[in-house]
């Protein structure tokens, strides 16, 4: 096994790509509209000999981001690159519209559109077109319980029972044990991978799907293994109402959208279609793509599903993920946000996944779906595998 190489300044810009259509940059195999987690084995029962634990209070700090030197584009790293690749998605109708954002260092380096809003009614995609994000809304879930545990509001820790009275598992004790921490990191404890999103799918409503939580077949006791879902993530939703007396879309607008100027961003369906100018969504047919109207099926999960967003917002979003907004998102607060705490073929944390690509860290949420879909990518070192 090689020595991982000295950790070096960052020089790699953040990518954020917005689009619609069924092909993206990076394709997955999803089995639902809203996942956005890789397909991977099932995580064991029983907690490797290395396990991270679930943290209860802000992790020291790594201080590698706001404080840093403005360092150049590290070489062959070509903005006008990237805008043509993903202007060069549009031609021929491979995707009807697509946007992507770059940051680097605290500048924003592009935040344009592409393509066209509707294929029907064809408006330019510009970097104020807002776009569904599917699963990277749980990523600002996640951001919004630790801003009410640096409040102190909520711990990592706290049981989710007490907060939300009627959450249930089809177990007591494991009801008993459920933590903050386990809903944000997949770590509830449930046998089946999105479990009851076929219910959301055929239009019912989350309150009485999420009942269904207490019938559910356990795999593990909740924190000791992963299983990726989008019913019983959106309790958090609950519990940031309890905690603050807000609804959650009304909390997120607060604390996050506002304060970074995040103009364009909304949560749910109504969200969206007030828009001043959105993405449709679109499928595939014999004579090319077909927009149609959006579902309000997953919009019915705002944590796991909710937020719409623009290139621009975006830009806004990768600053402040990475350290250059301490004022809304504090530098210990990020970094325990982003730090690993259950074992995957990568390692997922608050709404986050990391993978390594040969020596190089990456941090990447996404989401995909009928409906246009998202991908965030964070590469601190190694600047060539962004390209990749």
């Amino acid at each position: 096994m090689k020595d991982r190489p000295e950790r070096r300044r960052s020089r790699c810009p953040r990518i954020v790509l917005l689009g619609m259509g069924l092909g993206m940059l990076l394709p997955l195999t999803l089995s639902s509209t809203a996942q956005t987690a890789l397909r991977w084995e099932q995580a064991p029962t029983t907690p490797p000999a290395a396990s991270y634990a679930s943290p209860t209070q802000p992790l020291a700090y790594r201080s590698n981001q706001a404080d840093q030197r403005v360092l150049p584009l590290a070489p062959g790293f070509d903005v006008a690159e990237f805008e043509k690749l993903a202007a060069g998605l549009t031609v021929g109708q491979r995707v009807p519209g697509i946007s992507m954002a770059i940051v680097q260092n605290g500048r924003i380096l592009s935040a344009r559109g592409f393509g066209v809003t509707d294929v029907t009614a064809p408006q330019s995609v510009d970097g104020h077109t807002v776009f569904r994000l599917a699963s990277l809304s749980k990523a600002f879930a996640g951001t919004m319980a630790g801003l009410l545990v640096n409040d102190g509001a909520l711990r990592w820790d706290s049981r989710v029972q007490d907060f939300v009275p009627g959450f249930k598992l089809s177990n007591p004790a494991a009801t008993d044990r459920v933590t903050v921490a386990d809903l944000l990191s997949h770590r509830v404890g449930l046998q089946a991978y999105n479990a009851f999103d076929r219910d959301i799918e055929a239009n019912a409503d989350y309150y009485g799907v999420s009942r269904k939580l207490a019938y559910a077949p356990l795999s593990c006791t909740p924190g000791q293994c992963f299983a990726y879902q989008n019913v019983a993530f959106s309790v958090i939703g609950d519990v940031v109402f309890a905690a603050t007396g807000s609804f959650y879309d009304q909390a997120v607008d607060r604390r996050i959208f506002k304060p970074l100027g995040m103009n364009d961003a909304s949560l749910g369906l109504a969200g969206i279609e007030n828009s001043a100018r959105w993405a449709r969504p679109h499928v595939r047919s014999r004579n090319g793509w077909v927009s149609v109207m959006p579902k309000p099926t997953y919009y019915r999960l705002p944590p796991a599903a909710g937020v719409n967003a623009s290139a621009s917002d975006m830009a806004q979003w990768l600053l402040a993920q990475t350290g250059h907004r301490p004022d809304v998102l504090p530098a210990p607060l990020l970094a325990t946000l982003h730090a690993p705490i259950i074992h995957t073929p990568g390692q997922t944390s608050s709404g986050w996944r990391r993978e390594r690509i040969h020596s190089a860290a990456m941090r990447w949420a996404g989401g995909c779906s009928i409906t246009p879909g998202a991908r965030w990518c964070s590469m601190p070192a190694r600047c060539r595998a962004i390209a990749d």
